[in-house]
This record gives C-alpha cells, sequence and structure tokens, in this order.
C-alpha cells in the first residue's frame, strides 16, 4: 500500500513540475519519463537483487540463516548517494519564469 500511495504522490508532483517547467511541445514526453523510470527501477532492482543473491549470502532461502541487514544497510547506503545527487541536481536547476 505504501508504495502504491507514494507513486501516487509521486506522479502527481512530477507532473506538476513537467507542465510548469518544461516547453509547451515537450510536457507529453516529459510526463511519460515518470513511467519510463518507474520501469527502468523496476528492472534495476530485480538485476540488483538477482546480483546480490548470487554473489552473497545475504539473500538466502531461509531467512533466518541470511543476512538481511546488510543487504538493507547496502540499500540505505544507495539512497544516501542517491539523495546526494538529487542535492547537487536541485542546486543547480534554474526555475523557468512563472507567468501569472
Amino acid at each position: 500500500m505504501n508504495a502504491g500511495l507514494s507513486e501516487a504522490f509521486a506522479l502527481i508532483s512530477e507532473n506538476e513540475f513537467f507542465y510548469k517547467q518544461c516547453p509547451e511541445n515537450m510536457r507529453s514526453i516529459a510526463a511519460s519519463f515518470f513511467f519510463v523510470g518507474l520501469a527502468g527501477s523496476s528492472y534495476l532492482s530485480s538485476f540488483f537483487s538477482s546480483v546480490v543473491h548470487k554473489t552473497s549470502n545475504w539473500l538466502a532461502e531461509d531467512l533466518n540463516k541470511g543476512k538481511l541487514d546488510c543487504f538493507y544497510y547496502l540499500m540505505a547506503a544507495l539512497e544516501i548517494l542517491n539523495l546526494g545527487y538529487f542535492l547537487v541536481c536541485a542546486k543547480w536547476y534554474k526555475y523557468k519564469g512563472v507567468a501569472m
């Protein structure tokens, strides 16, 4: 339920951003980036889980024998890197003027 709720809020905010900040003839293409990103992140998540499963014992079939906490620490580290990248991009971004 939480994933669906977060996707709904992300869709609304991204559409608002794209319609205000993109050129008029590129708005629908920009809005489709949300769904392309969603599909790409699903494939990347699946790929990443299989790589971790094949290279370590963190995601064992029996959860009592695995080290799931290490996997979540790795995910948290990747999210912190993603936040840093977002902050750099947000700092360099220049908003388009809003006409009222």
